[in-house]
């Protein structure tokens, strides 16, 4: 036991030391956008390079708002449906972070409006799918899994297969909170394969957490621990620190 307490430790400082560079890591991806977007006058690349600034500066609140409202306008002015659809899922994820799910399931329905939408199923895809976080933050499990499963029915039909990913793993949290344990694990490795194929380590490293996390609930502490160690060994190769936070707060649990 002492030896496992000293070899976590000795995690923990590495976990810190990376923790410094995280900000910074990302500073850099944000430096580099915002550049690029200085030397660019083309619509469609400006377009795109608002959306990657949205999303690098979740949860900034003010920043994320006046970025999609850039997009959101030059999509509309350009026709890129798409853009304009990741526009209004950036504004929906970033209002359910923040807590605001009524706000955020807004958004999310302003997809539906856009003209000839019908023909982007992945855009009606994507509606079920932020539909499906909000439910699930409200407790409403049977309507959250019910648009869960439209999403990813539709994500399979066109084989998107990082959204499939991304259902089977958001379906995995859902069926955790209900207590189906189970099925959880069963869609979690099902997303872990599709991890694994589109080398998605990241992926990888957030699903071997909640397996740990679920076989701990289950009263299986020595397996949780085996896919625990799993995402600290990944999370510590990719040098993100709130993968490894997440790790050792898991692995504390189960000790």
């Amino acid at each position: 036991m002492m030896m496992l307490t000293y070899r976590l430790l000795l995690r923990v400082v590495f976990f810190m030391m990376f923790s410094f560079s995280l900000n910074a890591q990302r500073q850099t991806v944000i430096d580099s956008l915002q550049r690029a977007l200085q030397k660019t006058q083309a619509d469609t690349t400006r377009l795109k390079i608002y959306n990657q600034l949205a999303y690098q500066l979740l949860p900034d609140s003010t920043q994320v708002m006046a970025y999609t409202q850039k997009a959101i306008a030059l999509a509309k002015t350009t026709n890129v449906t798409m853009e304009l659809v990741e526009a209004y899922v950036l504004r929906g994820r970033l209002l359910y972070r923040l807590g605001h799910s009524d706000l955020a399931s807004k958004y999310y329905r302003q997809i539906l409006t856009i003209p000839n939408i019908e023909n982007y199923p992945k855009a009606k895809a994507d509606y079920f799918m932020g539909l499906t976080l909000i439910e699930g933050a409200k407790s409403n499990y049977e309507q959250a899994l019910l648009y869960g499963n439209r999403a990813l029915k539709i994500y399979k039909s066109s084989n998107h297969q990082a959204r499939c990913q991304e259902a089977l793993y958001q379906l995995g949290v859902i069926h955790s909170k209900e207590g189906s344990y189970d099925i959880a694990i069963s869609q979690y490795f099902e997303a872990l394969k599709i991890a694994k194929a589109l080398r998605d380590t990241q992926g990888q490293t957030e699903i071997y957490n909640n397996i740990g996390l679920l076989y701990n609930w289950k009263g299986a502490n020595p397996k949780a621990l085996e896919y625990l160690f799993q995402a600290l060994s990944l999370g510590e190769k990719q040098g993100k620190a709130g993968l490894l936070g997440r790790a050792y707060d898991n692995i504390g649990v189960v000790y």
